[in-house]
């Protein structure tokens, strides 16, 4: 008969939990505000809970069976007890719960009265209730918290019933019958509500991942195309102003080529938040969304443009004065921007976009860094873009076996295209005179890798070339050994006497070698070598070209017997290298795929 009794009390719970928890999740939502009419409906499920326990605790008689008049009471002590747990209840609807338990309590604990027994319980069951609204949300989905602080309050409850209660006599037996009951159904209720709240997280959560962009925390492309359409249509049909603004991180490839792609996510997150924080300044309704890889829109409803503009201009500054940091680097960026409001004479919402993108479009067109509002820009930049711009930068020679271990630093020349918006690598030497300064920085941050760098023969024979070098070299932190690389041909007086003249700062000289040149590289030239460099192309010709072929493999086989190292340029890709690991015995190589060049960027 227990387990019957129990099987009950356990559906009971279960059922009221469900339907209860479900109805009350739904008033919260709907009636959140502190009005009249919302006060009166959010007490109506308490107080038809509290009507449910007081009718129990009148059913229980225990006329027909002791364990029938416990199960009615353990009801109606867990559904008094269970609604103190609400989720967001107002301190109002706490005394109308509170009040429902003691009128539950006192109808079962009458015959106490006063005593001290009896008033005691009645303190607890207050103090209970008022503990459980401050630890509701430490207890509430919470499995062991919430059996233990709902069976806290059952083991007073039974433990101070009187003896003769809803009309049968208390033992022992009874009370420990009574509990079990209790915890069976405490028990599975809060699983249930576990569970249910494990299953609101994932919905919520696969619900914010449609929604929001999982990098930048701004809402997705999606819910844009969502919201503009309905923002749009509400526009059109009452007449309320609309405004949007198209917004794109400036360089943001040269970032990412810069200094990494993890480095240009956190000046995306970075820009996002700014963006973000400057637009809760302001009110209005008014959201962000990242619309592509740098690309940023924000909705202005029912904000005139020129409101918009001022928001906006405030966007811009807000980028323009921040500083990313990423790893050891401190980034700074700056926005363009398109700003457009809805026309009457909008027809379709892709005319309302197109404007947009055309105003962000002549934002990039006047130097960026600008915002560009109904084809004004605001202010013109492109005066301090030059067409052109030569910088240095540099990139690693690596080992294509073993370990992958960097062989030297190599400085590069990379010219900025205005037109294109990249950076390219200019083959080919430049005076040493201009690279100096460079040189010297990353001698000092390479550390003790060899260096490299790119010189013509005559600027190697220049006493200031030696001079510069020397000063690099003579720093404390300074690299192993300066090579130098000179494009073949190099007569081999020509490289001896660069040897002598080199020989007290202990540089060495790297032969750059092409289709013309490698014939005429003879084994008296290796000695004054350190390396060679073989260009990828030069090796895939030799596949074709028999003489070629010949040249290579008795130069590579000599270059082995005098310890020259030989490196292959332009390898872009793994298709390059395991050409070159399987066809040739060669030590490094250079290019895109063993190192990126550390491009420079445009402030």
């Amino acid at each position: 008969m227990l387990f019957a009794q129990g099987l009950t009390m356990l559906f009971f719970a279960l059922g009221f939990v469900v339907y209860y928890s479900r109805f009350w999740r739904w008033l919260t939502t709907t009636r959140a505000e502190k009005t009249g009419i919302n006060r009166a409906v959010r007490l109506l499920p308490a107080l038809a809970a509290i009507a449910t326990a007081i009718l129990f605790d009148r059913m229980a008689s225990g006329r027909l069976l002791h364990v029938g008049g416990l199960l009615q009471h353990g009801m109606g002590l867990f559904v008094v007890s269970f609604i103190i747990l609400d989720a967001d209840i107002w301190p109002s609807e706490l005394v109308v719960r509170a009040a429902g338990l003691m009128a539950v309590w006192g109808l079962s604990h009458g015959e106490l009265g006063w005593s001290v027994v009896g008033t005691a319980a009645r303190l607890f069951a207050l103090l209970w209730a008022l503990a459980s609204w401050y630890l509701g949300p430490r207890i509430r989905y919470h499995i062991v918290p919430h059996f233990v602080w709902l069976m806290l309050i059952a083991v007073v409850y039974w433990g101070t019933i009187p003896s003769v209660s809803a009309g049968f006599r208390m033992s022992p037996l009874l009370i420990i019958q009574a509990l079990v009951l209790y915890a069976c159904a405490v028990l599975a209720t809060a699983l249930y509500l576990y569970l249910m709240r494990q299953e609101e997280r994932e919905s919520a959560m696969y619900a914010r991942r449609a929604t929001y962009d999982a990098l930048t925390n701004a809402k997705t492309y999606a819910v844009f195309r969502a919201d503009i359409s309905r923002t749009f249509n509400n526009a059109h049909a009452n007449g309320q102003p609309l405004t949007i603004a198209s917004i794109d991180v400036d360089h943001f490839k040269q970032v990412n080529d810069h200094y990494g792609h993890l480095a240009g996510n956190e000046v995306l997150i970075g820009v996002a938040t700014t963006l973000q924080k400057e637009l809760d300044r302001h009110p209005g309704e008014h959201s962000l969304y990242r619309t592509g890889g740098e690309e940023f829109s924000i909705i202005f409803n029912e904000i005139p443009a020129r409101t918009a503009t001022a928001i906006v201009r405030a966007c811009w500054a807000a980028v323009k004065n921040s500083t990313y940091h990423a790893s050891k680097y401190a980034i700074r960026v700056t926005i363009s921007a398109g700003i457009t409001a809805v026309r009457v004479t909008d027809n379709h919402l892709d005319e309302l976009l197109k404007r947009a993108d055309d105003n962000l479009y002549q934002s990039k067109q006047h130097g960026r860094d600008t915002i560009t509002v109904e084809g004004d820009t605001l202010h013109d930049t492109t005066h301090v873009q030059p067409q052109q711009l030569y910088a240095y930068c540099t990139a690693q020679v690596r080992q294509l076996s073993g370990n992958h271990a960097d062989m030297t630093t190599e400085v590069l020349t990379a010219r900025y295209e205005a037109t294109t918006d990249q950076w390219h690598l200019v083959p080919g030497p430049r005076s040493f005179t201009h690279q100096y300064n460079f040189v010297q920085q990353v001698a000092q941050e390479a550390g003790k890798i060899a260096l490299t760098v790119h010189l013509t023969l005559a600027d190697c024979q220049s006493t200031r070339t030696r001079a510069h070098m020397a000063a690099v070299l003579a720093r404390n932190q300074r690299p192993t050994r300066l090579r130098v690389l000179l494009a073949a041909p190099v007569p081999l007086m020509t490289l001896a006497a660069l040897r002598a003249d080199y020989q007290h700062l202990d540089v060495g000289f790297v032969l750059g070698l092409n289709a013309d040149s490698v014939a005429q590289v003879t084994e008296p030239l290796l000695p004054l070598l350190d390396g060679i460099r073989l260009p990828l192309s030069l090796l895939r010709a030799a596949e074709e070209d028999p003489d070629t072929a010949q040249h290579l493999h008795t130069l590579v086989a000599q270059c082995r017997q005098h310890d020259v190292v030989i490196v292959v340029s332009g390898i872009d890709n793994s298709v390059d290298a395991d050409y070159v690991r399987q066809k040739w015995p060669v030590d490094g190589g250079c290019g895109y795929f063993v190192s990126h060049p550390d491009l420079p960027r445009i402030d």
